[in-house]
């Protein structure tokens, strides 16, 4: 497979479990459907319950077609997907759902999915808990993925209920204090 971007050949990288194509001369990556969620998930396990949809919010994206073509299929141009407020594009093929990063754009996701993260109230944590406990019988991924992703929302919540009511924290610690186990 050749790099869209600047036709060298392109060299399979291990991250995890997943085996992603990376270009070494340009640092673009490609990766099949699927695979960007589970190198999300690597990156960042607090992020795995975040579904990385960047059309979610239609004001906050333009569409267009690129021209830059399909590694796995040559014949076919990419479709971009330009995220207004984070300089980032993203290609997709239409045809075999695969997705095209230019070098440092995982990074620009990793940290757009972590500023919505810390932009929720423990109140909104606790919805997305109810959600996500709905999704380990309803879910469309495995009871496993699904019981960390509810794992990693009430790590979160656990967190913000502390930061959002400090006088709680320092109650805490001196139960602990008192009562060690």
């Amino acid at each position: 497979m050749h790099c869209p971007a600047c036709s060298q050949s392109m060299k399979h990288k291990q991250i995890g479990h997943t085996t992603i194509d990376e270009c070494p001369q340009c640092g673009g990556i490609w990766f099949d459907p699927g695979e960007l969620d589970e190198i999300k998930d690597r990156v960042d396990p607090d992020l795995r319950w975040i579904d990385f949809r960047l059309w979610r919010e239609q004001a906050d994206f333009t569409v267009q077609p690129d021209p830059l073509f399909c590694p796995r299929c040559p014949e076919v141009a990419m479709t971009a997907v330009n995220q207004k407020n984070a300089d980032l594009i993203i290609r997709f093929c239409t045809r075999c759902g695969g997705t095209w990063l230019n070098a440092g754009d995982l990074a620009i996701i990793i940290d757009s999915l972590s500023k919505q993260a810390d932009a929720l109230t423990a109140a909104d944590y606790f919805k997305e808990s109810l959600k996500q406990a709905a999704e380990l019988i309803t879910g469309e991924k495995t009871l496993i993925s699904e019981w960390k992703d509810l794992k990693s929302v009430l790590r979160l919540l656990k967190y913000r209920v502390f930061v959002e009511n400090p006088k709680l924290t320092a109650v805490m610690k001196g139960l602990q204090k008192t009562l060690p186990l």
